[in-house]
């Protein structure tokens, strides 16, 4: 999967859950992020009356950072010469 920096929102969710599940190589740049957990769940609590906002998925990397502010770190990075279909290792076996 190629990727670079002007990847956000639902693209970088995308680009998130495919890393996790290891469902195909990561090429280019870190994303920019702002995935998931853009929509906040309100509810109140029935005793207190208390009004609770949370963000009901708050995903984290290998490292433990929010990918909503971090973005999705690619398996493999752009050399500064090539594009990333450059660096892809299953493009340049030969």
């Amino acid at each position: 999967m190629l990727t670079d920096e002007w990847n956000f929102s639902v693209s970088n969710a995308v680009t998130y859950v495919v890393k996790q599940t290891n469902f195909a190589t990561i090429v280019g740049t870190q994303t920019f992020g702002g995935g998931f957990g853009m929509a906040p769940t309100i509810f109140t609590l029935p005793n207190t009356g208390i009004a609770i906002r949370y963000t009901p998925v708050y995903t984290v990397d290998e490292k433990g950072r929010n990918d909503y502010e971090h973005g999705a770190v690619p398996h493999v990075f752009n050399f500064e010469d090539m594009d990333a279909l450059g660096n892809c290792p299953c493009y340049n076996k030969r």
